[in-house]
């Protein structure tokens, strides 16, 4: 779901760990565990990185994003 550099976060509040930033980086896909896959992500503000499953993960809504525009706008030209 998620590809290396894309901007993430914990899914809630209650799951983010203590002390741990807002937005992290994907720095590498790992193998799955059972049927969660796993990955490595950074905060620039952390000296070190943290794995964490898919499932505790969202996706950062970035201004590259929206500059790219959505599918359609990309397929069919609208916008």
């Amino acid at each position: 779901m998620f590809e290396v550099g894309q901007i993430v976060r914990f899914r809630n509040r209650l799951d983010r760990p203590p002390g741990s930033a807002e937005v992290f980086r994907i720095t590498r896909v790992l193998p799955p565990v059972g049927d969660a896959l796993q990955y490595r992500i950074r905060n620039e503000s952390e000296p070190y990185e943290r794995v964490v499953t898919e499932d505790r993960l969202d996706r950062v809504d970035t201004a590259a994003d929206r500059k790219s525009g959505s599918l359609e706008e990309k397929v069919f030209g609208l916008g």
